[in-house]
């Protein structure tokens, strides 16, 4: 088990208490039910809550929700919102 949470190599430092987003994991997210506003807001909350550093939204197979609708920007626009609110907190 390692006890240090940060290492230097030559001038370079990096500390795995605090790694910043674009180098943790960012999953595929597959839409493939019906779209619900306060259920897409919820799991970008669980992804950041779970230490996920973004996430590839796409529509697959069973989409239930009319593909580029009016509800899918509407769950679009709220991920994008959920996410950038939960990154400043």
């Amino acid at each position: 088990m390692l006890d240090k949470i940060s290492f230097e190599i030559g001038d370079k430092k990096m500390n795995f208490e605090k790694v910043e987003n674009k180098y943790r994991p960012m999953p595929f997210w597959s839409w493939n039910a019906r779209l619900d506003v306060e259920e897409t807001k919820r799991q970008v909350k669980l992804m950041s809550q779970a230490g996920l550093g973004g996430f590839f939204m796409h529509a697959r197979g069973g989409l239930q929700t009319e593909y580029m609708s009016e509800d899918w920007f509407s769950n679009v626009e709220a991920s994008i919102e959920t996410a950038e609110e939960t990154e400043e907190n």
